[in-house]
């Protein structure tokens, strides 16, 4: 999700524009009314006085229009910490909705970064293996899984980050509820730009179901052996 553009630039704009206004009006105020002061006031006496209140009067315009400038700054300033931070509040929205999308989830789902690290471990995961969440992120499977097990997963994950292409194989891991069978899918993950940064996947515990598809295989096979088939 891209940010809204600040409005009003940045604060180091801003600071250019007040100091650039400030120093040509000081020029532009010396130059000329010094040169009106030498063609107005010859008398010496008239000339101090007036360049006494002259200074008098740069002080108070000056002071007017930094205070102008300075505002206005400030405004712009304001204006764009509350963009950032309404930015920063939509972000915060998201992520919480995906987050709430993840832990409802009684799948398994998971983002690796291209090192194999867990980055994201939902608590079906965590669940399924026996283990908290905070004992698989920033792990890798050979921490998780017996050796032949881990292998066996990243070198599927490698291949995704090989090809950039999503991936779906059976896998059989060993719980603490025993052997299980999962669908696992695996996919490149992308930032915003596009750029791989890692593995997303999602496992379906499919136990049960090959459990019935054997049955019914064995089954058949019975059936067809005793002729009545």
């Amino acid at each position: 999700m891209k940010e809204p553009k600040e409005e009003g630039g940045s604060p180091s704009h801003g600071v250019f524009i007040v100091v650039l206004a400030y120093a040509l009006f000081s020029t532009l105020w010396i130059l000329l009314s010094d040169r009106a002061m030498v063609l107005l006031f010859r008398d010496a006496d008239t000339f101090m006085q007036a360049s006494m209140v002259k200074g008098w009067f740069f002080v108070a315009v000056t002071t007017a229009l930094l205070y102008f400038l300075v505002r206005r700054l400030l405004h712009n300033v304001e204006d764009a910490h509350r963009h950032k931070i309404a930015a920063l509040d939509d972000r915060q929205r998201t992520l919480d909705l995906l987050t709430a999308v993840v832990e409802s989830s009684d799948d398994a789902i998971f983002a690796k970064d291209l090192r194999g690290r867990y980055m994201l471990f939902n608590s079906a995961a965590a669940k399924a293996l026996g283990k908290t969440v905070g004992e698989v992120i920033g792990h890798d499977d050979r921490d998780v899984f017996p050796l032949n097990q881990a292998n066996d997963m990243m070198s599927m994950g490698l291949r995704v980050l090989a090809t950039g292409q999503t991936e779906t194989n059976e896998i059989v891991l060993d719980t603490p509820s025993g052997r299980r069978t999962f669908m696992a899918t695996k996919g490149p993950l992308r930032d915003a730009s596009q750029r791989m940064i890692g593995i997303i996947g999602i496992s379906r515990d499919i136990t049960e179901r090959k459990q019935d598809e054997d049955r019914l295989r064995l089954w058949a096979e019975a059936f067809s052996r005793s002729g009545l088939a």
